[in-house]
């Protein structure tokens, strides 16, 4: 009992519980009777239980592959679909993964609809900028294990740096906490991390992400953030600013206070004789970002060494991307495993579009041949769920992507993005699906072709590839430069029947054979960067009797005077030439320093790493300077400088110097440890311990005087990871062992891998059908979940007595039943997912629904854009009415030629002849009037599941034209959208079309979006059964006036099924404003209210 006020809180011993999905429920009675109640699932979890690590993707031989299997990654990138529409304050610096947001039935019923749609992985931001890390990662866990059951993979975007940059010291202090909340180290779920999210530094003094100095945030200065790094790395590479501008041949820009400053704008975005200034700040810029990709690398690598890493490169290799100082994609080549360039503009179809298959041989070329995948594509809509057109040319840039990964050879591609509306901040609408979850056309055309690449992925090639010499410095505009100057021959190659491998004079050569050019093709004379040899640190060990940590060139370390030290630096070759050893007959690569020389002592190819051997150093009585350089025997010095800093550790002599016992590094095994330091110091002397991993803590954390620290190190559920931990300026390496994998066994035994329902009416449930489970390995089965996934998951109930594990030999049994929604074949899967080598393993579930619903009705037909009654041929018409079909189905082309004329269980037909339709749902069909009906007297009828509406009379004219035009606000009037001709360049009224960019002015020629103008002069162009390409005149004379005033029409045609473009030009002598237009057609003319948002031109 609860007396009235009083609270009660009742402890749950939960995590005693076996691993599985349980219910907690909470009753509330008053004298016996219920009057409420609380059901909350709960998910209990071992991570290590459910793991695969045979599943986990690798990379071989320039692929991925998992399980021995060769993985083409088919992506989207993923937000629920409740996303659209929320306010943006709760999705902007928000995760969809907080408590507040998380729903995992609508997750659940998204990743079933992504699993069949053939997709293999999603694409997730883990970050926010409140901290809750601690509970998105509870739910991060769940969301995982979930995508296990329907084997999707998963990326992961971290909050890596501050601010989403590659500059130095701005590594997020959240990092690791993040990792550790959601037991990220180890998942096979977890296919990579995405270390930055489309990184740009911005112009010469705008824009970019901004960078901390000296704990305050410098934003919108573009490039001029990086000057001082930009003006040491000069010093280091050429000895001064002087010696570079005399090798340059070119006076360098100078900043208010007369220091060199980047290169402008026109110099980065034009070719001229600043190329070689520019060429070498491009390599500044390699060398800067590359490195503190380095380090984000390192750290992360310090707890899971086995995920793979990427970052989002920014509309890549474009006119933008070059404008806002985009990473090349090239950047930190050495430390990460793929590499991922986005799609967008221009928006080009196939074959058009073919040239940009030049950035994916340019990211290969740059990265010694890692993989490629696709971060981004798509298209978005327009608003309030866009239009058929717009539909239609969504799915038309998914299907030329599509076809664009077949030719390019990568290895994987995800659209943006899956949940469809209302984008919170943007108001954009990308996604490919409907908000009620409908698949869009795009994801329907995605669907099919990820169904062919499952069976045969496109990114295996055996013909031998044709070379294309190419050269970044030829051309100021880099990377873009090198892009406009080759696409041309890419292209030739590629109709040629040949891949295509980039290169350039330094490839496949080494320091002895490599051409002695400096970057810029300037002729190398001992002083300036080397274009094809480089090189960087990769960290420095420290070994002293008080410390053993590993550092990043460029620190400070207080070490005790006498002390003897062994530093052995880790070095990269990120060049293109490989290093020989310093025992070589010519050009061998020696590390020197002012403490002594360190020869490489074997060959070191590209983008490897090496420790280059161990320096003894002993600390004197004051600070000193650990400084050096790479240099090649007889050629020069290259590559990043060494800079190490040590300094006298005051607190080993004097009143407070301390003694630490054991002094030593920690070794832990995976179960965890606990241990204990005694500290020796005088009587008010203090000290703190800590450690730069949250997974460590201490006990207590400072104390003044001599005394003891307990260290704990909590159990690992993932590999092997390290922490550095000090306790005064005494700094050791804590070493805890990875968690084995737990046991496997073979997958089940099934009695039977489907079932088929057969015919059951919509709504009526049938028998239940038995599959049989045998644990048929050698260990216990843990069984996580057993499950409906798929298309139709929610027509198809499970029960079971498998329980949450299975003894090896045991058998249990699993019943299903089936109860359609809808009429039509439906299909599902049970998973069944637990310990089990391979992965889940499933049960394909078939039945068909039996229609025995009412008749079609059709009250209505008007024309789609117009909303005119009426039809003629040719037109796309809106059919409204009752029971018209089953649930929103659009058309799916998935590159075929003919147009489907049924869908959704629904047929209409015009005086007998079939229509195309492109959607269908209980009220509405849009379909196509087809090309054979004439003037005149017709018949509509709509057939759904085979009964037949009664036949709708309506009268067909010769046409009925009508402008793309999105209402006002108020509906009353209907404001043009159109492109200013040729181009894809929206014009007209923002207010109602947020992609228009801005406002029609006289003199404008434009190109309307029309429907319903009827046939064309060449009767065979009068197409309306099959997509076709080209522009054909239509046979009726077409008229434009603007503002009362005639305008000129220079083209009018049918450019696609059912879609006319009009070309006019605008009187040059309009006044501002909204000014009417009328488009007619044999004299038939578009509808009243129709106006042209004008205004003056700029000065």
């Amino acid at each position: 009992n609860l007396n009235a006020g009083e609270s009660r809180n009742i402890p749950l011993n939960i995590a005693s519980l076996p691993n599985g999905d349980y219910t907690l429920q909470f009753r509330l009675t008053i004298g016996g009777k219920e009057v409420d109640r609380i059901d909350s699932p709960v998910r209990v979890l071992d991570p290590l239980l459910t793991r695969q690590p045979d599943q986990k993707i690798r990379i071989v031989n320039g692929a991925f592959s998992a399980g021995g299997r060769h993985v083409f990654l088919r992506g989207v990138n993923y937000w629920p679909r409740f996303i659209a529409g929320i306010d943006p304050g709760a999705f902007n610096g928000q995760s969809w993964l907080e408590a507040g947001q998380y729903d995992p039935d609508l997750v659940e019923a998204d990743l079933t609809e992504i699993a069949a749609l053939h997709f293999n992985l999603v694409n997730i931001q883990f970050s926010d900028y409140e901290g809750f890390w601690a509970q998105e990662g509870r739910a991060l866990i769940d969301f995982l294990e979930r995508c296990r059951s329907h084997g999707i993979w998963v990326q992961v975007s971290l909050r890596t740096t501050s601010t989403n940059a590659a500059y130095a010291g701005q590594i997020s202090p959240t990092l690791e906490s993040y990792l550790q909340a959601a037991y990220l180290p180890g998942n096979d779920r977890v296919f990579a991390y995405e270390l930055l999210w489309e990184p740009m530094i911005g112009t010469h003094s705008t824009g970019g992400q901004g960078r901390l100095v000296n704990g305050a945030l410098v934003y919108n200065t573009g490039r001029l953030v990086l000057d001082p790094d930009w003006r040491a790395w000069v010093d280091d590479q050429y000895g001064s600013a002087a010696n570079a501008q005399q090798i340059w041949g070119y006076t360098a820009p100078l900043d208010g206070n007369g220091q060199l400053t980047n290169p402008l704008d026109d110099q980065m975005g034009n070719d001229g004789p600043w190329r070689i200034m520019v060429a070498a700040y491009r390599r500044f810029l390699d060398d800067y970002l590359g490195r503190n990709l380095g380090v984000i690398a390192r750290q992360l690598h310090r707890s899971d060494p086995d995920t793979l890493l990427t970052y989002r490169n920014w509309v890549t290799m474009t006119s933008t991307h070059n404008d806002n100082t985009g990473y090349d994609i090239g950047s930190g080549a050495a430390h990460l495993d793929f590499f991922e360039p986005e799609r967008y503009s221009p928006v080009l179809l196939w074959p058009d579009d073919r040239p940009y298959g030049l950035i994916p041989a340019y990211s290969r070329y740059r990265t010694g041949g890692k993989p490629v995948v696709w971060a981004e594509f798509g298209a978005d809509i327009g608003a309030n769920g866009g239009n058929a057109a717009s539909r239609t040319a969504q799915a038309a840039v998914c299907d030329t992507m599509m076809r664009q990964v077949v030719d390019d050879g990568s290895n994987g591609a995800s659209v943006w993005w899956w949940p469809g509306g209302y984008h919170p901040t943007d108001g954009t609408d990308f996604g490919i699906i409907d908000p009620d979850g409908t698949p869009r056309a795009c994801a329907e055309t995605l669907a099919q072709w990820s169904a062919n690449f499952r069976a045969a992925p496109p990114d295996l090639t055996a013909d031998p590839p044709a070379t294309v010499t190419v050269d970044r410095d030829a051309d100021a505009r880099g990377s873009y430069g090198l892009f406009l100057n080759n696409q041309d021959l890419y292209v030739q190659t590629r109709q040629a029947g040949r891949s295509v491998v980039l290169a350039d004079q330094g490839t496949g050569t080494d320091t002895s054979t490599m051409p002695l050019i400096q970057v810029g093709n300037v002729s190398y004379q001992g002083s300036g960067p080397l274009k094809f040899a480089n090189g960087e640190f990769a960290g420095i060990h420290v070994v002293c009797p008080s410390l053993d940590v590993t550092v990043e060139n460029g620190a400070t370390l207080a070490i005790a005077s006498g002390a003897i030290c062994q530093v052995t630096p880790a070095l990269v070759n990120t060049g293109e030439a490989q290093w020989l050893p310093g025992s070589a007959p010519s050009r061998g690569v020696v590390l020197h320093t002012n403490m002594g020389d360190l020869p490489l002592s074997a060959s070191l190819p590209s983008l490897q790493r090496t420790a280059m051997g161990t320096l003894t150093v002993t600390m004197g009585q004051s600070a000193m300077a650990l400084s050096g350089r790479l240099k090649i025997a007889g050629a020069g010095d290259f590559g990043e400088v060494l800079n190490l800093t040590l300094v006298v550790d005051p607190t080993v002599t004097g009143n407070c110097a301390l003694s630490l016992s054991p002094a030593a590094s920690i070794a832990a095994p995976f179960s965890g440890t606990i241990g204990t330091i005694k500290i020796a110091t005088s009587n008010g002397c203090g000290w703190a311990a800590s450690a730069d991993q949250p997974w460590m803590t201490f006990s207590p954390a400072a104390g003044s005087g001599s005394g003891a620290v307990t260290y704990t190190v909590p159990a690992n559920y993932g590999p092997q990871r390290q922490a550095t931990m000090r306790i005064g300026n005494c700094a050791f390496t804590v070493t805890e062992d990875g968690a084995p994998n737990s046991s496997q066994v073979p997958a089940p035994s099934l009695s039977t891998t489907s079932l088929d329902f057969g015919a059951r009416n919509v709504g009526a449930a049938g028998a239940a059908q038995t599959v049989q489970l045998t644990n048929t390995g050698a260990g216990v089965l843990s069984l996580l979940a057993i499950t409906a996934g798929g298309l139709n998951s929610g027509d198809f109930a499970e029960t079971d007595n498998c329980g949450t594990s299975l003894a090896a030999g045991a058998r249990c049994t699993i019943q299903v039943t089936f109860t359609p929604a809808a009429p039509g074949m439906r299909t599902a899967s049970l998973f069944i997912a637990g310990n089990i080598s391979g992965g889940t393993s499933a049960i394909a579930l078939s039945g068909t629904g039996t229609a025995t619903g009412p008749t079609p009705v059709v009250q209505a037909i008007v024309d789609s854009w117009g909303y005119t009654a009426g039809i003629a041929p040719g037109l796309w018409v809106t059919i409204g009415g009752t029971n018209l079909a089953g649930p929103p189905q659009t058309w799916n082309l998935n590159g075929a030629q003919a147009l489907p004329t049924a869908l959704g269980g629904a047929t209409v037909t015009f005086n007998g002849a079939p229509a195309a339709l492109l959607y269908v749902s209980l009220t509405q069909i849009n379909a196509l009037v087809p090309a054979s009906v004439a003037p005149g007297k017709v018949q509509v009828v709509v057939q759904v599941n085979g009964l037949n509406s009664s036949p709708f009379p309506i009268t067909a004219q010769a046409a009925q034209p009508a402008v793309y035009a999105p209402p006002s606000a108020d509906g009353s009037t209907f404001y043009v959208t159109a492109a200013l001709a040729g181009t894809a360049t929206l014009v007209g009224n923002s207010s109602t079309d947020p992609r228009v960019v801005r406002p029609v002015y006289p003199g404008d020629t434009l190109d309307l979006y029309m429907i319903g103008l009827g046939s064309t002069l060449d009767p065979s162009k009068f197409i309306t059964d099959q997509v076709f390409s080209g522009a054909f005149p239509v046979s009726a004379p077409v008229t434009a006036t603007v503002g009362g005033e005639a305008a000129s029409v220079v083209f009018a045609g049918l450019t696609q099924p059912g879609l006319y473009l009009v070309r006019i030009v605008v009187p040059s002598d309009l006044e501002a404003g909204a000014q009417p237009i009328q488009v007619s057609a044999g004299g038939i003319r578009t509808r009243t209210s129709l106006v042209l948002q004008m205004a003056a031109p700029p000065r």
